[in-house]
């Protein structure tokens, strides 16, 4: 949001235009997501997004263990 307003505030898109980007997005990616749930499929970007969390998580948590091999 704060891009397009200070594209729109430079002059580098029309004003009206920067302020509505982000609206136009946001409306794009909810009858995206209404769909998916209608359907009942699952939407692989989030699981992406979830399966690459994790794993950070379990390289972090690697890292801040003790290592207990006797």
């Amino acid at each position: 949001f704060i891009m397009t307003q200070n594209l729109g505030s430079i002059g580098q898109i029309h004003a009206y235009t920067s302020v509505w980007i982000p609206n136009m997005i946001l409306f794009i990616l909810v009858i995206y997501s209404n769909y998916k749930m209608h359907k009942e499929e699952p939407i692989k970007a989030l699981e992406n997004v979830n399966n690459l969390l994790l794993t950070s998580y379990e390289i972090v948590r690697g890292l801040f263990t003790k290592n207990t091999k006797s």
